[in-house]
Formats: structure tokens, C-alpha cells, sequence
């Protein structure tokens, strides 16, 4: 191969690129780990609910054995 047709190559690369950037596309490698941190967060938003919704079941049925622990 020859220098004039690897430039070609090269250039014809950057153009491709320089494309896919324009259209948003994402490199593959990136579009996994975007997919990640979108699991982790939606994972991480889950179990707050679920700890809050624990906490709040909790207060309710500790309440209804006890009763409000301050009087008027």
C-alpha cells in the first residue's frame, strides 16, 4: 500500500467520523457504558423508593402498636 492511498483511507475515516459526530451516533463501546450508568441510576433510584416505602410501612405499623408516642 502505498503513502498517497493510505492517506485516502485516513481521510475517508476522519470523514466518517467526523459524520457520525454530527448525527449524535455513538461509538458502541460508548453507547455500553452510557447503558450502564443508565442501569446503575435507574437501580439506585429503585432501591431509594423501596427503602423509603420500608421506612414509611415501618412508621405506620409501629405507630398502630404503640400509638403517636407525644400527647397534647
Amino acid at each position: 500500500m502505498d503513502i498517497a492511498s493510505s492517506e485516502a483511507v485516513e481521510a475517508d475515516l476522519d470523514l466518517l467520523i467526523e459524520r457520525r459526530v454530527r448525527n449524535g451516533e455513538v461509538d458502541p463501546d460508548e453507547q455500553e457504558e452510557l447503558w450502564k450508568a443508565s442501569v446503575r441510576r435507574y437501580n439506585a433510584r429503585k432501591q431509594e423508593q423501596l427503602r423509603k416505602e420500608w421506612c414509611a410501612s415501618t412508621t405506620r405499623a409501629r405507630l398502630r402498636v404503640t400509638g403517636p408516642s407525644w400527647s397534647p
